[in-house]
């Protein structure tokens, strides 16, 4: 009977209509009216009803999923009687299950999250005001309830922030100072969700559960006019997966060696056991057996978590002692930005329902530009319409006129992105039409985009045909996921002079043009590629059947600079995790998750020439789950991606341009990112027909320093 009715009431698929649930409501119903109270089944049977409310309402509503609405404009719809009665038996079932799930249960917290979420609905579809307070009470009972589930606390203290704030034209300061609280709370909280107790895929689902907070939380900042308390919070609430594989790539060895000697020790061992992959998953090639714990040997679910309080503990342990209490923990504000140096501008772009800035950080100071022009919604309706015009951009079986109408949709993106983001950051930046001011070449920027505008191509943006005014002519722009990893970035690269070889750096060239079984275009022009490299001193050319998964992992860290011609599949909708398709792919796939548990020190370009490598999972967006972002994850300074599937000839072409201008021997000094600028408008300036064409141009991008 417990069972009976979540089977009829599965969440529909997208676009399916509303479910008929009235035998599984009833059923739940007959379930919870049959069970005595106290009974052990009785909580669970309770949740099941509310589901089941919750569901009737999403068919009500025809939502995905029914929400406070404080910022989605809900509060001005007019609602139907048929969602006000869904709504309302929704909030006698979650009111029923928050009485009867004890203090102390499992599912306590779940309850309160569900209640308070009823009622919070009910806020906005009546203009209730009682329902708001009492669901703001619940949300700020669980926040700040130490002995709730650190998930729940998160999204409790996320939905109390928001409902402080309220909707429509009614907000005041004080309730944006009001929301602080719980916003910080939030933020403070979110990495606590990624424990290393669990796997790095299911620490990137947790994470993804809270997207757009830290976003949400440094707009409401900017509403207080704090944009140092927005960079924090945006770098405290993003890019958390990121910031665990720098602080263990980190070099601590002058730290450590101030440490008493058993802290240090156990530091050394703990490293290279927390990355190492769950159970059943990657096995290196090196030995393995009974016994054997290197980094590549599977982790049990136990061992996970003995490590996980080992690690907890040793934390706690060094930040007792004097001068090491913020070991670990991210930078001060001051620290970040000295960190950056004087390089160039790094533009944040905050995208969020409350609004949309940029905070440029530029001299030691943040300064916040309001990109007035912008919203959550449209970002997010012009990046989905975006990803079908490259695709049927690129798509050779369509009609040519098909082709040629998504060309012209991707030309009026890059217009809009120049007039509602680009334009106002370079007009504060004082960046002219030449780049810079006295007439010198374009000068060096940085964007970390957030949320859905890391689909949309930055870089790119303006109105390039007939010489109109674009970013490309401005300014040389890379990107980075975070204003920590761009540091760490910098460092690498400014490190002492034992880092760099002293002899031609030898490229690793990994070229499989027809991956077998894929059912895929072959990439002639990827041999090409691979021919071009190849002739480099010292190269080592796997080429199809040789470039096999464990032979690639098993290069990888001989070799600071290497090139992929290949396929590859990205992390979004399609597939759980992205992939290169390498020769093996069918039973041996190289994923995202196998690169980015790497830990390669000597490592400085990666050169990704494959299909939608910096493309990946919604949301996901602000941890850099993708191809390109676990290249860089594992230790790659630079890393040149793609953000949408590119052509085959000109990837031959552009690769062509980035390598003709470096010297044989050595191609990495810190001109990783004019060389490829200057490909990009090589081939964007070849003739008017490339200029129409952004989708052949446009995807490359570099990130790093």
């Amino acid at each position: 009977m417990t069972n009976h009715p979540p089977t009829l009431a599965s969440p529909k698929p997208p676009g399916a209509p509303p479910p008929h649930l009235g035998e599984p409501a009833r059923a739940a119903r007959r379930a919870v009216d049959a069970t005595p109270a106290g009974h052990p089944n009785l909580v669970q049977r309770n949740a099941v009803l509310a589901s089941v409310r919750r569901l009737e309402l999403i068919g009500a509503a025809d939502v995905a999923a029914p929400a406070p609405g404080v910022l989605d404009g809900g509060g001005g719809r007019r609602s139907t009687r048929r969602e006000r009665r869904a709504v309302r038996a929704w909030v006698r079932a979650t009111a029923e299950a928050y009485a009867t799930t004890p203090e102390g249960h499992a599912l306590r917290g779940l309850a309160l999250l569900n209640h308070g979420s009823a009622l919070g609905t009910r806020a906005v579809t009546e203009g209730d005001p009682h329902a708001l307070a009492a669901a703001i009470d619940l949300y700020r009972k669980a926040a700040s309830d130490p002995t709730m589930d650190v998930s729940v606390r998160v999204g409790c203290a996320h939905l109390w922030a928001l409902s402080v704030i309220g909707g429509g034209e009614s907000r005041s300061p004080d309730d944006h100072a009001a929301a602080m609280e719980p916003f910080r709370l939030a933020v403070e909280l979110l990495p606590r969700t990624a424990s290393y107790r669990i796997g790095r895929m299911d620490r990137a689902r947790q994470l993804g559960k809270f997207a757009g907070l830290a976003q949400d939380a440094a707009a409401c900042a900017l509403e207080l006019a704090d944009p140092e308390l927005a960079l924090r919070l945006l770098e405290q609430g993003r890019g958390v997966l990121l910031a665990q594989a720098l602080d263990a790539r980190t070099d601590t060895t002058d730290l450590l060696s101030r440490l008493p000697d058993e802290l240090a020790a156990e530091y050394a061992r703990l490293i290279p056991q927390l990355d190492r992959p769950e159970a059943a998953a990657f096995i290196a090639s090196g030995p393995a057996g009974a016994g054997h714990s290197g980094p590549g040997t599977p982790l049990a679910g136990e061992d996970r978590h003995a490590l996980a309080e080992r690690w907890d503990r040793l934390v706690a342990a060094i930040r007792r002692e004097p001068g090491y209490g913020d070991f670990l923990r991210l930078p001060r504000t001051a620290e970040m930005l000295a960190g950056l140096g004087d390089e160039g501008p790094v533009v944040m772009v905050n995208i969020s329902p409350l609004r949309c800035d940029a905070l440029v950080l530029r001299e030691g100071r943040v300064r916040c530009v309001p990109l007035t022009g912008l919203s959550h919604a449209e970002v997010v309706r012009r990046a989905d319409a975006f990803l079908v015009a490259v695709r049927t951009a690129g798509d050779a079986g369509l009609p040519l006129s098909r082709q040629r109408d998504a060309q012209s949709d991707i030309r009026e993106t890059l217009a809009w992105l120049w007039t509602a983001v680009a334009e106002p950051v370079l007009d504060a930046l004082d960046f002219r039409t030449d780049g810079r001011p006295g007439g010198e070449s374009p000068g060096r920027m940085w964007w970390i985009p957030t949320g859905p505008l890391t689909a949309l191509p930055l870089h790119a943006a303006g109105r390039h045909e007939n010489d109109g005014d674009n970013l490309l002519d401005r300014a040389v722009s890379s990107y980075a996921p975070t204003v920590h990893s761009l540091v760490h970035a910098r460092r690498r690269q400014t490190a002492g002079p034992d880092r760099r070889p002293t002899v031609p750096t030898a490229p690793l060239v990994v070229a499989v043009p027809a991956p077998p079984g894929a059912e895929l275009v072959p990439l002639e022009g990827a041999r090409a590629e691979a021919a071009l490299l190849a002739a480099r001193p010292g190269a080592r050319l796997l080429l199809d059947e040789q470039a096999v998964r464990r032979t690639v992992l098993d290069a990888l860290p001989h070799h600071p600079w290497v090139h992929f011609a290949c396929h590859a599949v990205a992390a979004d909708g399609r597939a759980a995790t992205g992939q290169v398709l390498l020769h093996d792919h069918d039973t041996a796939p190289l994923t995202l998750t196998d690169i980015a548990r790497l830990r390669l020190p000597a490592a400085e370009l990666a050169y990704l020439s494959a299909c939608e490598t910096t493309r990946g999972r919604g949301e996901y967006a602000d941890e850099a789950l993708h191809i390109t972002g676990a290249f860089h994850m594992a230790g790659f300074t630079h890393v040149i991606g793609t953000l949408w599937a590119v052509d085959d000839d000109t990837s031959r072409e552009l690769a062509d341009h980035f390598y003709s201008a470096f010297a044989p021997r050595h191609p990495f000094p810190g001109r990783t990112a004019h060389a490829l600028h200057t490909a990009v408008r090589a081939l964007r300036d070849a003739d008017e027909g490339y200029r129409l064409n952004p989708s052949l141009w446009a995807p490359y991008i570099h990130v790093g320093p």
